[in-house]
């Protein structure tokens, strides 16, 4: 079933309620990072495990950082701060190749030592993404190597300002991505791009879908995947009047308050022949504490997941233990 936004949809004086808010919340359990990594100004932007290790990208990194899955396990159970190990990127200035350079935004890794990062820019013309390249080079020491040279331009669904390509993944060994913005308002025919054998991006169908995606989990075997489906409480332009999603699967405690202006959730989307499709899985739903949390990385651990925001309110590390209800993906 594809989720779309019915546009006719008021909140006036005779509306219906919202129905009684019966969906699990998750509580997020806060991870400690140490060391320049919990530095705000960092402003992390993507996420993914490359192999055994856990990246993390800043926005306008020089370099990345990482973190074993035994380390981040030890601070799930045992509450140890983590202080992640550092790798450089070459070269560090990408903005000398890309006009209106506005930083990474996402990251896949395959597992022969290549990357594809995606990055953002809003030169004079308009916004756009860059789908770059990367190789892992351990020779004489290690360092991320964009190929800029390589790099590919996303032309933006949206034209909306700050919004490109954000989430990128891996499905049959080539990348795809996802632009942040599938609202029907301002999306009529919603499209991911896909890098094919050769080296020409192509594109795929795609579901409109409320608020904005700022990542995705690499899919599974069957090519199930969880994306981040954020509204900023301040972003009028992207506040939906009717919320399907929850009207399906009910609206939470906390966002059953909030309804249409804030919301933190991982939606299931399912890669399959024909595209990108909803899952018949319900959401897992953020419980609202505090300000809003930008959340910007998503990867999957254990039977739940790894969320990680940028700037807003702070740098935020977290595990997501799925709810009952899906224990069993």
């Amino acid at each position: 079933m594809l989720i779309t936004a019915t546009l006719a949809f008021s909140w006036g004086c005779n509306r219906t309620p919202p129905p009684p808010p019966t969906a699990i919340e998750v509580v997020p359990k806060r991870l400690l990072l140490d060391g320049p990594a919990a530095n705000k100004d960092q402003q992390f932007s993507a996420m993914a495990w490359c192999g055994e290790q856990l990246v993390l990208v800043p926005q306008y990194a020089t370099e990345i950082y990482t973190l074993s899955r035994t380390q981040i396990d030890n601070a799930i159970e045992r509450n140890t701060r983590l202080r992640p190990a550092t790798l450089p990127i070459s070269p560090s200035d990408p903005s000398t190749t890309i006009p209106g350079y506005e930083g990474f935004e996402g990251i896949t890794c395959g597992d022969d030592g290549r990357a594809w990062l995606t990055i953002e820019a809003s030169p004079p013309e308009g916004m756009v993404g860059w789908l770059v390249p990367a190789r892992l080079i351990e020779n004489p020491s290690a360092v991320l190597e964009l190929q800029l040279s390589q790099k590919l331009s996303i032309p933006s669904q949206s034209g909306i300002g700050n919004k490109s390509d954000e989430a990128i993944w891996l499905f049959d060994g080539r990348p795809h991505t996802l632009h942040e913005v599938n609202d029907p308002r301002y999306v009529d025919t919603p499209r991911a791009h896909v890098l094919n054998t050769d080296g020409v991006l192509e594109t795929i169908p795609s579901l409109h879908l409320q608020y904005r995606i700022t990542d995705v989990t690499a899919p599974d075997e069957d090519g199930l995947m969880w994306a981040i489906n954020y509204q900023w409480s301040g972003d009028r332009r992207l506040r939906a009047r009717r919320d399907e999603i929850q009207e399906r699967w009910g609206f939470g405690r906390t966002h059953a308050q909030q309804v249409g202006r804030r919301v933190e959730r991982l939606v299931a989307l399912r890669q399959t022949a024909h595209g990108i499709v909803a899952d018949e899985r319900a959401p897992i739903l953020l419980r609202l504490d505090g300000p809003d949390r930008n959340w910007e990385g998503i990867a999957r651990h254990r039977d739940g997941f790894l969320l990680i925001t940028d700037t807003y309110p702070e740098t935020i590390f977290a595990y997501v233990p799925a709810p009952d209800t899906h224990r069993d993906n």
